[in-house]
């Protein structure tokens, strides 16, 4: 039963793979079906960076389960296959594994990456997916196979567009097929990523912008590329500055930079003698 099957694929998780409180609140979320016996949809949502995606990969190598991904899908024909001019139809990964699962496994996470960045057009056809658990193709009209669980990742809460991300609206009867699970950045994962010199400016930087209301993206990426230009640095190939303008303000005007250096947060890892700060 699906049921017995979410409960084993739950308890397999690999004792390689350590997840995080939130990771395991999502695989609990993925792997135990409603009262009703039917698999939960889980929609991932937060600022670009935070690492949703790979949360969801991970949670799929923690359990042993297939994996498959998509980013942005402007047609259905890109999910759902179409007839070529020969009048041959061309199916596409997904329909195969919307049929059969993925490599066999006990449990396969369809993971549809910026969801809210699609067209209705496209999300209202999945809807209907998402909601039967059965799916149209030229072919004809199938079951989904019941191994299959569906994850999406967005940056919105599907409400449209907002001071950060242009975003489509999502319909109403689309989000109520899912469950929804905000994710930010984690601090333990941002000390594990770079040195403390690194860690106290950026978390310091992302308050900072904050208060100053700039479009600046503090993910964890700024933070590995300023662990990697660290040893640029020491070999006197680059400047701190240099490092700044490269790996974090990507292009950031002179006034907003001045409206950085006075905030606060940067006025007090200044005192501090962060040398990131000093360098700002």
């Amino acid at each position: 039963s699906e049921s017995s099957e979410s409960e084993s694929s739950e308890s397999s998780e690999k004792p390689s793979v350590k997840l995080t409180d939130n990771e395991k609140q999502v695989l609990a979320m993925i792997t135990r079906p409603q009262t009703n016996g039917r698999p939960n949809n889980v929609y991932l949502h937060g600022p670009a960076g935070t690492g949703k995606s790979y949360m969801v990969k991970r949670i799929a190598e923690a359990i042993d389960a297939g994996y498959w991904e998509t980013g942005i899908v402007n047609m259905k024909e890109e999910l759902l296959g179409f007839t070529d001019a020969g009048g041959r139809y061309v199916e596409p990964e997904c329909v195969k594994i919307l049929k059969h699962g993925k490599d066999g496994k006990a449990l396969t996470i369809m993971n549809f990456d910026e969801f809210d960045g699609m067209p209705n057009g496209v999300t209202l056809t999945w809807n209907n997916i998402f909601a039967s658990r059965r799916f149209t193709t030229p072919q004809g009209t199938f079951d989904v196979h019941p191994s299959v669980r569906f994850v999406a990742t967005g940056n919105t809460t599907m409400d449209g567009a907002d001071e950060f991300y242009d975003r489509e609206t999502v319909d109403k009867s689309v989000k109520t097929r899912w469950l929804f699970k905000s994710v930010d950045y984690d601090k333990n994962v941002e000390k594990k990523l770079a040195d403390a010199d690194i860690v106290a400016f950026l978390q310091g930087l992302r308050r900072a912008k904050t208060n100053c209301g700039l479009d600046l993206m503090v993910t964890y990426r700024e933070f590995t590329a300023l662990q990697w230009a660290k040893a640029v640095i020491a070999d006197g190939i680059m400047t701190y500055a240099d490092a700044l303008e490269s790996c974090v303000f990507k292009g950031l005007t002179d006034d907003d930079k001045e409206t950085l250096r006075n905030d606060r947060m940067i006025q007090k890892l200044i005192d501090r003698q962060n040398v990131w700060a000093c360098a700002l």
